[in-house]
């Protein structure tokens, strides 16, 4: 078996840290994006959604329905959006219907792409 020096160590000890440290400031920043789901402002909330859907965190898809019914457009598109990159297959029912009846057309089509991603993924 190889001896590592003593900076070989130290460097696989970093690398180490590194990793744990990445993984808790991932933690929060998910944790804070999920708290911002809630803000009083739409484009926080707006912009919470879309980076949840991009960091792919599935836990955030219960918020997410919720913000389907948002007062805002931008944040109701956002978390189509988001539940489209989720693959969250629960969500098409409701996007369906937002596809028939909202008022607001960019919603109705982030509402349809979702659907189409949905279905283009085939597993949920």
């Amino acid at each position: 078996m190889a001896r590592w020096s003593a900076g070989g160590q130290q460097f696989v000890t970093g690398i180490v840290r590194d990793v744990a440290d990445r993984r808790r400031i991932e933690t929060e920043l998910r944790a804070a994006l999920v708290n911002a789901l809630s803000d009083e402002e739409s484009w926080v909330k707006a912009k919470a959604a879309r980076s949840l859907g991009l960091l792919g965190y599935k836990p955030a898809i219960e918020w997410l329905l919720q913000l389907l019914h948002d007062e805002s457009g931008d944040v109701r598109a956002s978390a189509a959006n988001a539940l489209g990159r989720l693959k969250a297959r629960e969500a098409i029912p409701i996007l369906a219907e937002i596809v028939k009846n909202d008022d607001d057309e960019v919603v109705r089509g982030a509402a349809g792409n979702a659907i189409q991603q949905l279905r283009e993924s085939g597993n949920g």
